[in-house]
């Protein structure tokens, strides 16, 4: 008996192994199973979840009383809109597990799809999870299918006693403050309370963007005003700011003034060449950042295409924080691409050559590889997945590019008192960028060729009035990438937090796509950080990361991590309950206004 993650997988193992006989069985309505007969005479039954088919519930039903720490997992309810009811797939599944001889999880290899899967041999299957073998697999190609079911490994109990932990601590943080605080806000002018959450990396998450709101809405910009002198040698005109700011105008009009008709002197030239070497393959977040900035894609979205294409065999896992390639077939993939019209003539290059060898990234991972394509034909998918298709291939292509040649060159000058500087970068070859295009496109700007103690002529010098600005808003890929800096989220999760705070009414986007908290936001983050701070504080969350990622590794138990955990939480709800009554006033204050 063969357990998958998603109907969509379910089948393509299916095909891959049933090369003898393959059977579609439909035992009820919009369940699917498939009776399968490998080349080597195995018999397996493959059956499919969809997702997360338990979650964790209380005891307690009265959702008024808090703290809760017992909790049990029970099969999830069923969502309006949902095809299949879960206790229907559940039933089975359980059923089909009375006759099977052998159990092979075979849902994705991170630490949600272990919990997806040790929960069904669990609970469905009756204790099975360690009788169980598992099948690793980065992409769903038929090939690397059948060498998995070859390979099959015993099951990584970090990975779900990982997947347990988080689950849990995440559990015991929501619920609870989120029960907290609804008791604590009663007033019933405030109902959008009552679908508030708070969460050990969302809490954080939105007081970044608040943090920084406050920071700009209290800035109050000072005047300056910059000189820019327009230069010329032989024919090039070229432009250049002054390296100090002057503080009134007066001055800077003066300044002005005396310039004039004067010649600029050239204090140094400095000049270097320096390789840029091929970009790495993408991993989950390096891909969400780059679909952002070229499509303008959600976090969330850009994931969300990139898994269907993986559930269609085309690219290889999406989550991932790998920026390394395995040791592929790379010849065979390159050929592969080079069928299409697009990919033709550098693959055609590519496999010319007597060697291929990707750049790679430092970050490893040791689940799943960097994101490649798989080489199959990526037919019948909508613009959206073609845009990601095409970037995921294309920057795989470039990483076996030739390493292209950057000049660098800056020139200071001196007229009278100002100094000025200005550099250039210039592609002496162009290497693996010509293969990254339109993804990657440089700037050519070209200065005369200038030596050090010559004389350059003035043609123009301006003033300009500036003010000093806030730091930049976040948008959905600068606020990721704080996440990982500050640690906070995986790979896989770190997209769904911000979709959450913006569902949440917590985020809005601003006319220039920007985020910006609102009311609500702002309220919650400016009151709670007074009375529970370690609630929004990167380093509780840094802290139960590390816990988990130990946890994964076989390092750490998961009784003392869940005992810690209930310490933490259990501390940081009686700060709560002593301010109750003062964060209840200053929330409602504050939403008022």
């Amino acid at each position: 008996m063969v357990i998958c993650e998603k109907p969509t997988a379910a089948k393509l193992i299916a095909r891959a192994l049933g090369t003898k006989n393959f059977i579609e069985l439909r035992p009820s309505r919009g369940i699917t199973l498939y009776d399968v007969v490998s080349e080597n005479n195995k018999h397996y039954v493959i059956c499919s979840a969809c997702g997360h088919l338990y979650g964790l519930i209380s005891s307690l039903c009265d959702k008024r009383i808090f703290p809760v720490y017992k909790l049990r997992w029970a099969p999830k309810q069923h969502k309006s809109g949902e095809r299949v009811s879960i206790k229907k797939i559940i039933k089975t599944i359980s059923l089909m597990a009375k006759r099977a001889s052998e159990y092979i999880h075979a849902c994705d290899y991170d630490v949600e799809g272990e919990l997806i899967g040790y929960n069904i041999l669990q609970f469905a299957c009756k204790n099975k999870y360690w009788e169980s073998r598992r099948a690793k697999f980065s992409s769903l190609t038929d090939s690397e299918i059948r060498k998995s079911f070859d390979d099959l490994l015993t099951p990584r109990s970090g990975l779900s006693s990982s997947g347990k932990a988080r689950h849990y601590l995440d559990f015991i943080i929501g619920v609870n403050f989120s029960r907290a605080l609804s008791n604590c806000i009663s007033n019933n002018c405030f109902k959008k309370l009552n679908n508030f959450s708070m969460g050990r990396v969302q809490s954080p998450t939105l007081a970044f963007v608040v943090d920084r709101e406050t920071t700009i809405r209290q800035h109050v910009p000072d005047p300056y005003w910059n000189i820019i002198g327009t230069f010329q040698k032989d024919e090039i005109s070229f432009k250049a700011p002054s390296q100090s700011k002057i503080s009134n105008q007066s001055q800077a009009i003066e300044t002005v003034k005396k310039s004039n008709n004067k010649k600029a002197f050239v204090d140094d030239v400095q000049r270097s060449i320096k390789p840029l070497f091929p970009p790495h393959p993408f991993n989950t977040s390096t891909l969400q950042k780059e679909a952002y900035q070229l499509f303008k894609l959600s976090p969330s979205l850009t994931l969300s295409i990139a898994e269907s294409l993986y559930l269609r065999g085309l690219i290889s896992y999406p989550r991932t924080m790998s920026e390394q390639l395995p040791v592929l077939d790379y010849y065979h993939i390159i050929s592969q691409l080079a069928n299409f019209q697009k990919y033709r003539g550098i693959g055609v290059k590519l496999l010319s050559k007597n060697s291929l060898v990707p750049s790679q990234g430092k970050l490893a991972d040791e689940t799943h590889p960097a994101i490649y394509p798989t080489g199959k034909s990526p037919t019948h998918i909508n613009s959206m997945q073609s845009k990601i298709f095409d970037l995921i291939t294309t920057r795989f292509i470039a990483s076996f590019g030739e390493t292209a040649e950057l000049r660098y060159t800056k020139i200071y000058m001196s007229l009278l008192d100002l100094k000025f500087s200005v550099d250039s970068q210039e592609l002496l070859s162009r290497g693996w960028t010509d293969i990254y295009f339109p993804y990657f496109q440089f700037p050519i700007f070209h200065l005369p060729n200038l030596q050090k103690n010559e004389m350059v002529n003035l043609v123009k010098i301006e003033y300009f009035e500036k003010f000093t600005k806030p730091p930049a808003r976040f948008n959905q890929s600068t606020l990721l990438s704080k996440m990982e800096t500050e640690g906070l989220g995986t790979n896989s999760t770190r997209a769904d937090i911000i979709a959450t705070l913006i569902r949440r009414d917590y985020l809005s986007h601003n006319s220039s796509n920007n985020l910006e908290p609102t009311n609500l936001g702002f309220s919650i983050v400016n009151v709670l950080k007074k009375f529970v701070p370690l609630m929004f504080s990167s380093d509780l969350t840094r802290h139960f990361e590390l816990q988990l990622k130990n946890l994964q590794l076989g390092k750490y138990d998961e009784k003392i991590f869940t005992n810690n955990a209930i310490k933490k939480v259990d501390n940081l709800i009686c700060k709560f309950e002593d301010n109750k009554i003062a964060i209840n006033h200053e929330i409602v204050n504050l939403l008022r206004i």
